[in-house]
Parts: structure tokens; C-alpha cells; sequence
């Protein structure tokens, strides 16, 4: 096989890897949103929401803020697919231990 060819088959195997983790980033991003939201929201009088409905709530507030750029293999893309939202689950849950 040439170089060409090798990088195409590459490609074609990182593409279904690619979509799965960016579909496990939103269920994680709405997971955690679901959670911080039952914490901090619902004392106030709003009512829980599904991880389906923070799915649909972090999808939506995603269209205002800057994307990460970089290549999946960047260490940057994934820090801001999976580590981003467990840190900022974990800065929450800090923060309702002092409620």
C-alpha cells in the first residue's frame, strides 16, 4: 500500500471514533448540566430536568460560545470533550457543600 491509500483507510477508521466521542461529549456535557441544575436551580423553584432536556439545553447555549479548534488528536479537544465538564462537576459539587 502507498502512503495515500494508508492515510484514507486511517481516516475512514478515526471518522466512527470521532462521532462517538463527540456524542458521548453531549451526553456528559447534558449529564453534568442535568445534575449542577437539580443542585443549584431547583432550590430556586424550577423544576428538574432529564439529562434528554440538558442535552437540548447545553446544545442549544453551545451555539453562543466559541468551539475548541484543533485536530481530535489535539490534547486541547479532548480536554474540552471529557475533563472540562467532570471538573466543572466537581467545582459544583464543592460549592453545594457549602449550601
Amino acid at each position: 500500500m502507498n502512503d495515500k491509500s494508508e492515510d484514507f483507510w486511517l481516516g475512514v477508521a478515526a471518522f466512527p471514533v470521532a462521532v462517538a466521542a463527540f456524542c458521548g461529549g453531549i451526553i456528559l456535557e447534558g449529564f453534568v448540566l442535568s445534575i449542577m441544575w437539580g443542585w443549584f436551580m431547583v432550590p430556586f423553584g424550577l423544576p428538574h430536568i432529564t439529562v434528554a432536556w440538558a442535552i437540548g439545553v447545553s446544545v442549544l447555549t453551545s451555539l453562543f460560545q466559541p468551539t475548541p479548534r484543533g485536530k481530535p488528536s489535539s490534547a486541547e479537544f479532548w480536554f474540552a470533550l471529557t475533563v472540562k465538564p467532570l471538573l466543572i462537576l466537581l467545582i459544583g459539587w464543592i460549592a453545594k457543600q457549602w449550601m
